[in-house]
């Protein structure tokens, strides 16, 4: 899967924070929408929280598969998502986007979780 198109986006905590970026990929690559799923994730960095009620339209997978969502999260601070995608983490920070190892991410947070979309 060619991820080049990704790799120029411009994080900004206002507009266009990790969560956008999963919405954009998800949407673009595998026209699943996510939007509606993660908008309290969308809100700028001070505001941004993942409730349970979103999360009730997520199955939690006990392992990861390409591709799914990856939710990241030291204790009830504010969430990070990312893609996972072949192995890896996809996702978006201050400094750019980042195509990487899940042990590398994880020297940041303490828990991570992946979740498919629930089928209806």
């Amino acid at each position: 899967m060619n991820i080049d198109k990704y790799l120029d986006r411009k994080y900004d905590s206002a507009n266009y924070n990790c969560a956008h970026f999963v919405c954009d990929v998800f949407k673009d690559l595998f026209n699943t929408d996510y939007y509606k799923i993660l908008q309290a994730v969308l809100l700028p960095t001070m505001e941004r929280r993942l409730r349970s009620v979103d999360l009730g339209h997520l199955e939690r997978l006990a392992v990861p598969r390409s591709p799914c969502l990856a939710l990241f999260q030291v204790g009830r601070n504010t969430p990070h998502v990312g893609v996972w995608l072949d192995g890896r983490i996809l996702h978006i920070k201050e400094s750019g986007v980042e195509y990487s190892r899940l042990e590398d991410i994880m020297l940041g947070f303490k828990k991570v979780r992946f979740f498919n979309v629930k089928n209806s």
